[in-house]
């Protein structure tokens, strides 16, 4: 689903997965789903959890940066 850009139901498939057994790769793509989705509190809140446990660590924070940089952009002009 997440590659035919299904993003919504593919959220839901991974949240679904973390349901039966806890998944921190359900969990990272269940954060870059929402991220497309113009949910980036929610996504925030996802990767966050997954740099604690330092998963797939240059993947998140990259994912981070852009969380960032997307609400704090107004403040700077490049």
């Amino acid at each position: 689903l997440e590659s035919l850009n299904e993003f919504e139901k593919a959220a839901d498939s991974f949240r679904t997965a973390q349901e039966i057994e806890e998944d921190e790769e359900a969990s990272l793509h269940e954060g870059i789903c929402l991220y497309k989705l113009n949910k980036i509190d929610e996504a925030q809140i996802i990767f966050d959890k997954l740099h604690e446990k330092e998963f797939q660590e240059e993947i998140v924070n990259n994912y981070l940066d852009r969380i960032w940089w997307r609400k704090n952009k107004k403040k700077f002009k490049l």
